[in-house]
């Protein structure tokens, strides 16, 4: 009999959980752990204290310090999957094809302004996808910047994220968020979110607090801080820092709307898990976010003022009027799904291996 084909999965991401990277690492990872059946010798490399994190029906290679610079031995691995584009770990004395995903290109926005360091990360990305048999993105939008940007004679396969709040999950209120209605913004809040063009609709629509719940010790976390405060609305403004699954949740359930004017998205994961809620999401009309969105998304099709908040307010005035968008906006969140996502990858493992 045939030994099975071992499949080794770059975990390092895992190290921030939280985070949208580390999400996309534990979700694939819980749903392959529940679909593979024995066809593949599936080995994650993750850091020291998340060796187990799938069940003790798979190995584990702890990351180690070296692996950064020397490779991580894999001379039995036939394919090795990259889970994201800036991986600095690669397999070293193996013959394992290389199985790349490229989540987002969003340097080339947050960079804008200084081409010589966008260069220098394109060919340090092309040196990555030189060594790749084929590569996957989280969205058609990746997928032609990718092309547009890089030489990839490989095949591209999109393979979309999807939200996956634990059926038990109880809803969990966050200590920081007070009572009263509110708008909320969700993700790290750094520049390419673009969260500072909300203080206008905020204060154009007084009955409501703005939430932004995300990792917000940064120098621009600290600017919107600084602007709230200078246009009064410091109190109405409200970090809650990162937030576990359960408060996430919470949030999402309770929110009056969901406000997502990011610049640079590769996916998206926030827009889908607001929707799954039934929750009325306004979007700006940049990178995937129409993709994601779909039809039943507001869109900003620029940030200045007046703009922001008829569009805003219209879309509210719909959501009101039309009882059946909540049912819509579920249903199109359902067509993002982690086990079809991780029964597409069990497929590209089984193609490479072969």
């Amino acid at each position: 009999m045939n030994p099975q084909p071992k499949v080794i999965l770059e975990m390092q991401k895992l190290r921030v959980p939280e985070s949208g990277l580390g999400q996309f690492c534990m979700h694939l990872g819980k749903e392959l752990a529940g679909l593979e059946r024995g066809t593949l010798g599936l080995e994650f490399l993750v850091p020291r204290s998340r060796v187990g994190c799938f069940g003790d029906a798979f190995r584990y290679r702890p990351l180690r310090a070296w692996h950064r610079w020397l490779g991580v031995p894999a001379t039995d691995c036939q394919v090795w999957h990259c889970l994201h584009q800036d991986s600095p770990y690669l397999p070293a004395q193996s013959k394992a094809k290389v199985l790349l995903t490229i989540q987002d290109l969003n340097f080339l926005v947050k960079w804008e302004g200084h081409p010589g360091t966008i260069q220098r990360r394109l060919q340090r990305l092309q040196r990555l996808v030189d060594c790749a048999a084929m590569i996957t993105t989280a969205s058609h939008y990746v997928e032609n910047v990718v092309r547009s940007q890089l030489r990839c004679a490989q095949p591209i396969e999109v393979i979309h994220h999807a939200p996956c709040f634990d059926t038990g999950l109880v809803p969990e209120r966050p200590q920081s968020v007070p009572q009263g209605e509110f708008l909320l913004a969700l993700g790290q809040v750094n520049r390419k979110k673009n969260f500072h063009v909300l203080l206008p609709l905020l204060e154009a629509e007084p009955r409501w607090n703005l939430v932004l719940a995300g990792v917000d010790d940064n120098v621009y976390g600290q600017e919107i801080r600084r602007k709230a405060e200078t246009e009064g609305l410091r109190d109405r403004v409200v970090f809650t820092g990162p937030v576990p699954e359960a408060q996430k949740l919470w949030l999402y359930q309770n929110c009056v709307a969901f406000l997502f004017p990011s610049l640079a998205e590769g996916f998206g994961l926030p827009v889908v898990e607001a929707m799954s809620q039934g929750k009325p999401v306004f979007l700006s009309r940049e990178c995937s976010l129409p993709e994601i969105g779909g039809p039943e998304a507001y869109y900003w099709d620029d940030f200045s003022n007046d703009h922001m908040i008829a569009t805003f307010r219209l879309g509210m005035e719909a959501f009101r009027n039309d009882p059946e968008k909540a049912h819509r906006l579920r249903a199109w969140s359902n067509q993002f799904q982690w086990r079809r996502s991780a029964e597409q990858y069990l497929e590209l493992y089984h193609a490479l291996a072969r």
